[in-house]
């Protein structure tokens, strides 16, 4: 049985017997435009590290994420929405790439960036 902790759309960062893909770091934003003198749009970032060791097959993952910028979906902690009923996915970064000497991607950490469309 799956543990979902968060999901956007169809990707999900879950622990099950064969896979863990969880969350290194989750923050979200909202403030208030003086100048506008309304609320700006609200933004949530996350990032998390993912391994070859745990399941992933972290080169397929990284790609898939670029696949779907400028997509909308709603974001949900747990089983419960957070924040607007969608968000758009504006960034998706890939950092601290590892690749061992066969060629395979062992790790990678990913950083996505979503906005109240």
């Amino acid at each position: 049985m799956a543990s979902v902790i968060c999901k956007w759309g169809k990707k999900k960062w879950k622990v099950t017997p064969k896979q863990i893909k969880s969350l290194d770091d989750f923050s979200y934003d909202q403030s208030y435009n003086t100048d506008k003198k309304k609320k700006d749009k609200r933004k949530a970032n996350l990032s998390y590290t993912i391994y070859l060791e745990t399941g992933n097959d972290v080169r397929k993952e990284i790609t898939s994420w670029y696949k779907l910028l400028g997509k909308k979906n709603g974001l949900y902690i747990g089983k419960k929405r957070f924040g607007p009923a969608k968000m758009r996915l504006d960034s998706a970064k890939s950092s601290s790439i590892h690749v061992t000497d066969n060629g395979r991607v062992h790790y990678a950490t990913i950083t996505l960036e979503f906005t109240e469309p």
